[in-house]
Order: C-alpha cells, then sequence, then structure tokens
C-alpha cells in the first residue's frame, strides 16, 4: 500500500468495501428468468382456455454451454431474489476489477516506473533475452554451393 499516495488509499478503501459486500450477498444465483405461455386459445367443454405462465432459468453452465431449468410457480419470487442477488454480485466484481486496474495503474504513471523496479535503465523496455540466440549475430549463414 502506497501512503503517499491518497488516491491509492482511496481506491484501497472503495476495494475493502465493495469486498465486504460482495461477502455479504450470500446465495446467489447467474443467469434469467423469463416468464413463457402458450397463448392460443383452447376450446373446451367450460370454455376458452389461456395456458397459465411457465417459468424457466436460463444460465450457462461451467462448460459456458447455455442450459436452462423449469421453475414451479410457487418458487418464482425466491429465484428471482437469488437472480437479483447474482446481478448484484456481478456488478461489484465488474467495479471492483476497475478498481483494482486504477490502483496498479497509480504507482507506475511515469513512463520509467514499471522499467525501474525490473532493473533496467531510463524507457527502455526489458527485452526478456539477454544474450542473441547460440550461433552469434542471429543471422542465417549463407549458403554455400556444392557443386564440383
Amino acid at each position: 500500500m502506497d501512503k503517499t499516495n491518497p488516491n491509492a488509499t482511496d481506491i484501497e478503501r472503495r476495494m475493502e468495501g465493495i469486498a465486504g459486500d460482495m461477502r455479504g450477498i450470500g446465495e446467489m444465483l447467474v443467469g434469467s428468468i423469463t416468464t413463457n405461455r402458450n397463448r392460443k386459445a383452447r376450446k373446451r367443454k367450460e370454455g376458452e382456455y389461456v395456458s397459465p405462465p411457465h417459468y424457466t432459468f436460463n444460465y450457462k453452465d461451467e462448460a459456458g454451454k447455455p442450459r436452462w431449468k423449469r421453475i414451479r410457480p410457487e418458487w418464482v419470487d425466491r429465484f428471482r431474489a437469488l437472480v437479483e442477488n447474482g446481478r448484484r454480485w456481478e456488478r461489484l466484481a465488474k467495479e471492483y476489477g476497475r478498481l483494482a486496474t486504477r490502483r496498479a495503474l497509480a504507482d507506475g504513471s511515469k513512463k520509467t516506473s514499471g522499467c525501474r523496479d525490473l532493473g533496467c535503465s531510463g524507457s527502455k523496455k526489458p527485452s526478456g533475452r539477454s544474450n542473441p540466440p547460440s550461433g552469434g549475430t542471429g543471422r542465417k549463414a549463407p549458403k554455400t554451393s556444392t557443386k564440383p
């Protein structure tokens, strides 16, 4: 933590608050609920009948494939509360990620600060390789003809 940069401490304080909010969410579902209905009127002895709504929870499995589950009407309110908790968690996670990025960049705002930490001088970036590949200059050797 950089105590000399007030912006960094504000960011860290906000990140701690978001982390606490995320821990307090509890149970959640990430997905959505859709309401479907067969609107076609059916004629019966008692008169016309329109089917009641049926509810579906849509989500993605571990592999990212879309899946769905039918929900009983008496469970819809509970599922909606869980889905809202999931939306709240996703919003908080996105904000936490943005703040973490800002925090990471807060100390590296100068051109050479990140490079200085890696041990290089000036504005040079480390090359990643200390020596050229074996064989000297790294160029291909000229082809020699073997014809007599």
